[in-house]
């Protein structure tokens, strides 16, 4: 009877990895374009219930996890104790919490299903029409994203708007590259598997929104995913490779032309272009210079963290302190060298012991660690929602045709026995 009903609750786990995928694209941020702290706790609270679902369904990993989770938690509040700064924000520690709790997850047994591909297609099909209809400049599209999409301040989606930035229900460019990058990652690998054109093309699409996103983290995602693009099509043969080049270059061009006659809706858009573009990537207050130069908005820690490598602030808030713009600067800020390594070796140990594929485990490894140095993106509730889908469905797609077979016939045993 115990092993009826476990079967039960772990052949249930596909659709809570599912519904975490479609809630953490989709949760709303903002209410009437103010980002919303109910919202926000609506959605930890939700996130937590979600993963103790998996929790009692699949079991916690590893003693090695757990006792890296212990430490975090440990580490940042034995340094709250340290702290030359009176004032405190223990609410961060929730988000830690969290993330801990997303390492202690075991998702090597969890199936990816027929559910889990439709909710990505369906997932698709919508970041697709929003992608075009901020692109076109749809009111109805950007509407409706900033009134329940925005983050951090109102100003910040207009700006992307009005520069037709697909940033999709992320909120900043920076954020929207690293989730169109791992969209591109997911619809190539699908393409690889089952031959579906359907899926390459969807690659594409997020190429070229990774173009239309304009900032050093699109750009440089964009020249990944041309190389892993070419990469596959020379393993296709020389006539593939010849045609699908081709295809690019059209629809990049084409893209790039229809931007005159995209500016009928504002006439003045192209020379907004231009000088955003010239003032960007001239600019030492944006990419990585504008974070970690002398005059950049992480020098005040840069300064603290040379002065006093040795007392971490912990929980506490220090005005005089930012924690938005590098992963490894708000984790030595923290917790010194100590919570650095426990959050990206924990990060690695969970990639490693979940992922089928060890090479897949390092690259997303790599691409995340890459990206925190601009964005703390382990902390963003959206990161920890999607990667549990994105590991398994990547796990699906190692699967040979034989085994996929021998886990849908348990699975219907399973259900049957109930």
């Amino acid at each position: 009877m115990h092993s009826i009903v476990h079967g039960k609750v772990h052949a249930f786990a596909p659709c809570v990895v599912t519904a975490l995928f479609m809630i953490g694209l989709y949760f709303p941020s903002s209410v009437s374009g103010e980002q919303s702290a109910g919202l926000l706790v609506r959605e930890m609270v939700l996130l937590f219930v979600l993963f103790g679902t998996l929790a009692f369904s699949c079991g916690i990993g590893r003693f090695r996890l757990q006792l890296n989770g212990c430490l975090i938690l440990l580490v940042i509040v034995a340094c709250t104790f340290l702290s030359p700064f009176g004032s405190y924000a223990i609410g961060a520690i929730y988000i830690y919490v969290l993330l801990v709790f997303l390492y202690n997850l075991n998702l090597q047994t969890i199936q990816s299903t027929s559910h889990m591909r439709t909710a990505f297609g369906a997932a698709n099909i919508i970041n697709l029409v929003l992608g075009i209809g901020i692109i076109l400049q749809s009111d109805a599209v950007t509407n409706f994203l900033q009134d329940h999409y925005t983050y951090f301040y109102p100003e910040l989606l207009a700006t992307m708007f009005a520069l037709r930035k697909p940033v999709l229900t992320f909120g900043s460019h920076s954020v929207a590259a690293f989730y169109t990058f791992l969209f591109f990652w997911m619809n190539l690998k699908t393409f690889e598997r089952e031959k579906r054109w359907v899926y390459l093309f969807l690659a594409v699409t997020q190429t070229v929104f990774s173009l239309f996103l304009f900032s050093f983290t699109s750009f440089f995602f964009f020249a990944c995913e041309l190389v892993m693009l070419i990469s596959l099509l020379l393993q296709r043969g020389r006539q593939s490779t010849i045609r699908f080049a081709f295809v690019l270059v059209v629809v990049v061009i084409s893209a790039v032309g229809m931007l005159p006659r995209m500016s009928i809706y504002d006439p003045e858009w192209n020379y907004h272009l231009v000088d955003y573009a010239t003032s960007f990537l001239t600019s030492t207050e944006n990419g990585p210079v504008g974070r970690y130069s002398s005059g950049g908005d992480l020098a005040a820690d840069l300064k603290y963290l040379g002065e006093n490598p040795l007392r971490p602030v912990g929980l506490s808030k220090p005005n005089s302190l930012f924690f938005m713009d590098s992963g490894p600067v708000e984790y030595l800020l923290r917790g010194s060298l100590p919570l650095l390594l426990l959050i990206y070796g924990g990060l690695y140990i969970f990639l490693c012991d979940n992922m089928t594929a060890r090479r897949d485990a390092l690259a997303l490894f790599i691409v995340i660690v890459l990206f925190e140095t601009g964005f703390p993106i382990l902390l963003h509730l959206r990161t920890l929602y999607l990667l549990p889908f994105f590991v398994v469905y990547m796990n699906g797609l190692r699967i040979t045709p034989k085994a996929e077979s021998l886990y849908a016939s348990v699975g219907r045993a399973a259900i049957g026995a109930s």
